[in-house]
């Protein structure tokens, strides 16, 4: 559930900005070493996202002389 959209927990369509979502946590995992969201009971799909929807988006980590990364993963949570 560390990956996936809101749309996902609530049976919506996918559409590509799901995916999106997606690559952004994984690429926030591959900076960090750490999943973007973190949830309590990752069994339960209803707690997962009555927890994902109380969790701010994470930002990514600063790169020095790197400013066009730390856009890029920023924008994918947007």
């Amino acid at each position: 559930p560390e990956y996936a959209a809101p749309e996902q927990f609530e049976g919506g369509a996918l559409t590509p900005a799901t995916d999106v979502f997606a690559a952004g946590g994984m690429l926030y995992f591959l900076l960090t070493g750490r999943p973007p969201f973190r949830f309590s009971q990752r069994m339960d799909v209803g707690q997962c996202y009555a927890e994902l929807l109380q969790q701010t988006p994470p930002k990514a980590p600063s790169i020095p002389g790197d400013p066009e990364r730390e856009r890029l993963v920023d924008a994918l949570f947007a």
